[in-house]
């Protein structure tokens, strides 16, 4: 028993070992600021020079904020709110990250030893040959079955001296990373198409009224014209007109209530209620949304939920190949037992009938992979073609929010142009009634000019109202694509490009820096109390260096022997 003990605790200071080997971030080209930058003012944060993606000041790495309050819309916050806390889809996203810290928990369960105890009765009837200590008095091991009681405490311990269990619980946490970051991809996701729905509804609200408006309007210039034909003051072809322009107003009147109830229905849906039971007020769209700020630097996206459950899942891929490499090399389980045997249930207990056992209860204590019909090459491979690919996601991901940034960016300068456009055109169509109507009015101009000014009229007020509610939009789409936000980092300390100092031992404990602090929200956007959220918050995953391949954990003539066993030589 002694040499057992003290086998295990010379044994202890080899589990330090970690087969995980060294991963480097992709170098991917990013550029310091975006090409269809439009903003006006400037940020305070100067961009980098060099073309790399610098990281953002943790001090000032914003997680939490309610974006949606830049739009100053009491209405739209109610909204938001109430769906926060009862849309389902954050549910299922809430479930699925308490589900992978179930496995977190479960995983770091296989670090401990396992103890169990164990009474009941075994009827068993021995071979002649088989030689039994504890059979009760007068029984011959080939005369009859026998019934022993046995009361037992186990003992087993999986000796973790090449980290495979440690390298488990680490992708687990990976996970749960991930987990968390397509939690917080799924609540930016509804926020903004929440927001979306409701500046389109409060656009097509607008579009309605004015065409209601001038419904009614023509309605009663029809019934004029109508009387005046009765009596011979007005043509057929006057009366024909008004009659058609009547009937197009209604037409357009229709169409757009149809879709003002379908952008409804999709906003209660997005609040998390049904239809009926939504009834919602919004703003009218007088003012211009907020200007978008100039120089917006790229490290923005570093906060974009996808690219860091991109970065996660890396690191998951690459802990997941050191289990792999862990497959060559020995699996050193220690076990005792200890307890009671007896014939009688009634001297179970008595000390002359104790029984105990070190060592492992079924096989060997060490148990090395001589032959393994290559499912442990066939395992690493795998791990290493997961990586690869978790890999290229996170290029894609990467690639994907430039473009969406773009893509949102130029959509603004647009929109913007097409607004100024709009504008003019709506004054000029405004005159143009107004002269239009006093002409009709003295008899100047006839009653087709006068409808041909009040259908330009209408067209332009339609346009403005339509081009005001894309710039919402627009907006809010600008604002998914950068992660939730535009506001640059408060600090100016952007250094060096995401490169990774040498790391300590994995099983080592993490000191946190002396000036890391809590990410900095801003007073005006922070979450409500009651705004859903996970039971608890993970530390954000750490992008290392750059490189291409990843290199070997160990070092030394140690490390080289076993980077030749496993194949990971470069």
């Amino acid at each position: 028993m002694r040499r057992s003990l003290l086998l295990g605790v010379m044994l202890l200071p080899l589990a330090a070992c970690d087969l995980a080997p060294d991963y480097t971030m992709p170098e991917i080209f990013k550029p310091a600021a975006f090409k269809e930058d439009v903003g006006v003012e400037a940020v305070t944060v100067e961009p980098a020079s060099d073309g790399k993606w610098k990281r953002v000041d943790d001090k000032a790495h914003i997680e939490e904020f309610a974006w949606w309050r830049m739009f100053d819309d009491a209405k739209l916050d109610a909204l938001m709110e109430r769906a926060m806390r009862d849309h389902p889809t954050l549910d299922i996203a809430i479930a699925r990250v308490t589900a992978a810290r179930s496995v977190v928990d479960s995983r770091t369960g296989d670090l401990y030893p396992s103890i169990g105890v164990g009474i009941g009765p075994e009827r068993t009837r021995q071979s002649p040959a088989a030689q039994e200590p504890n059979l009760p008095p007068g029984t011959s091991p080939n005369v009859k079955p026998y019934t022993l009681y046995k009361a037992n405490g186990t003992i087993t311990y999986d000796l973790d001296l090449f980290g495979q269990t440690r390298g488990r619980v680490r992708a687990a946490e990976k996970d749960t990373e991930a987990e968390q970051n397509n939690y917080r991809a799924a609540r930016l996701g509804l926020q903004a198409e929440l927001a979306q729905t409701y500046f389109r509804v409060a656009a097509l609200r607008a579009e309605d009224k004015i065409l209601k408006d001038t419904l009614a309007t023509r309605d009663k210039s029809l019934e004029l014209t109508r009387q005046k034909h009765a009596v011979g003051a007005a043509d057929t072809l006057v009366l024909s007109s008004a009659e058609a322009e009547q009937a197009a107003v209604k037409a357009d009147a229709t169409a757009v209530a149809q879709s003002l109830a379908v952008a409804e229905h999709a906003l209660a849906t997005l609040v998390g209620v049904a239809p009926s039971e939504l009834n919602a007020e919004t703003t009218d769209l007088a003012k211009a949304p907020p200007t978008i700020p100039a120089g917006m630097p790229s490290s923005l996206l570093e906060r974009r939920p996808d690219i860091k459950q991109a970065v996660a899942l890396i690191g998951a891929a690459n802990e997941r190949i050191g289990v792999a490499r862990g497959g060559y090399f020995p699996d050193i389980s220690l076990s005792a037992m200890g307890g009671f045997v007896s014939g009688d249930v009634s001297d179970l207990f008595k000390w002359s009938n104790r029984t105990w056992m070190i060592g492992p209860l079924a096989g060997t204590m060490l148990t090395q992979p001589i032959f393994e019909g290559g499912k442990i090459a066939a395992a690493k491979a795998q791990t290493r073609a997961d990586f690869e690919s978790a890999v290229a996601t996170y290029k894609q991901s990467v690639l994907t929010a430039f473009r969406e940034v773009e893509d949102q960016l130029s959509g603004i300068r647009n929109v913007n142009e097409q607004d100024k456009a709009v504008e003019e055109g709506l004054a000029a169509a405004t005159r143009a009634h107004d002269v239009a109507s006093e002409r009709f009015k003295v008899g100047y101009s006839s009653h087709l000019e006068f409808l041909d000014a009040e259908r330009s009229l209408l067209a332009a007020e339609r346009s403005k109202i339509q081009v005001r509610g894309n710039q919402y939009i627009t907006t809010v789409q600008l604002v998914k694509a950068l992660g939730g936000s535009w506001d640059a980092p408060r600090q100016p300390e952007v250094t060096a490009p995401i490169q990774a100092p040498k790391e300590a031992p994995k099983d080592a404990p993490k000191e946190a820096p002396a000036d890391e602090a809590k990410p900095v929200n801003s007073p005006a956007a922070e979450p409500k109390a009651d705004e859903k959220l996970p039971p608890e918050t993970l530390p954000e995953p750490t992008a290392q260096g750059a490189g291409d391949e990843p290199k070997p954990h160990s070092d030394g003539v140690f490390g080289e022997w076993l980077d030749k066993l496993t194949g990971d030589t470069q």
